[in-house]
This record gives C-alpha cells, sequence and structure tokens, in this order.
C-alpha cells in the first residue's frame, strides 16, 4: 500500500446515501475487488458508498480508478487487524479522532469514529485482535500473507 499523503481531514463526516455497501476482508486482492464490484453493480447500481471494516490492505491511489469504473464515489474504512498499520498509524498521529482521505475515493476512520448516513448515526468501532497473535513472529508488517506463523 502506498499513502502518499493526506488530502483531507474531516472531523465530521455526514453522507446524504440512503444505501451503502458493506463489504470485509480485501487483504489487497484487487481482482477480488474488481470482481465484487462488478456483482454490486448488478445488485444494486445505486449504491455510490462502501463501508469496508477491516482487512482492507489495499494501494489507495491505485485502487481509485476500479472504484470510479464501478461508480463508487468513496470507500469509508474501518480498519482491521490485518492492516499495515506502520504506515497508518503515523498519519492517524498527526489527526487524532479525524477520518482522513488517503486517495480520491479512500478515506481511513480512527476507532472510534461516530458518522451519519442517510439520517442515521453510524459507529464505527474497529478490527478485533489476531486470535493467532501469540504464534505471529515479531516484525511483522502485517497482513496475512506477510505474516509468519510459527507451529
Amino acid at each position: 500500500m502506498t499513502i502518499l499523503g493526506v488530502y483531507e481531514r474531516r472531523s465530521e463526516v455526514t453522507l446524504p446515501d440512503r444505501r451503502v455497501a458493506v463489504c470485509d476482508d480485501w487483504h489487497g486482492n484487487g481482482a477480488w475487488v474488481q470482481g465484487m464490484l462488478s456483482g454490486l453493480r448488478r445488485a444494486a447500481p445505486d449504491v455510490t458508498t462502501i463501508l469496508q471494516v477491516g482487512d482492507w490492505e489495499m494501494d489507495a491511489e491505485e485502487s481509485d480508478a476500479v472504484f470510479h469504473d464501478a461508480g463508487i464515489e468513496r470507500v469509508l474504512v474501518t480498519l482491521g487487524n490485518h492492516e499495515r498499520w506502520g504506515d497508518i498509524a503515523p498519519l492517524q498521529a498527526l489527526d487524532p479522532g479525524c477520518a482522513l482521505r488517503v486517495s480520491d475515493v479512500t478515506w481511513l476512520l480512527p476507532r472510534p469514529y461516530r458518522l451519519r448516513i442517510g439520517g442515521r448515526t453510524v459507529l464505527s468501532l474497529g478490527g478485533a485482535t489476531s486470535v493467532d497473535r501469540a504464534r505471529r513472529v515479531g516484525g511483522c508488517a502485517g497482513g496475512l500473507r506477510a505474516c509468519v506463523l510459527r507451529r
């Protein structure tokens, strides 16, 4: 994931959307996301916002074109336990409590974060800790493919 910078910060997010898509566990798999977006376009062509609820790991700027092509205007990410926290935490430390737009489409939400969608309040709490944490080798940058487990 390449995060070149923070393009916008918001202490409050209010969206007019009446419907959103909720997805999780992308783990940086762009091909899987493209397939999911194809299905989403067929099932709900009016949806322009995705709530990604953990294990995101996407390259925010590279994925913008894919989201634009599918009619997705924004992806709001509730960060999970398999993220590249070494890249993300320093950005969040500069603006604690703020949603950070890290590309044209992608927003990273702090833990916790309250937003409004279609007149309803939504609370983003963040991912759980990994149940296999005790078996992980120290220094892991995150992500399922990047972590080595002890047997």
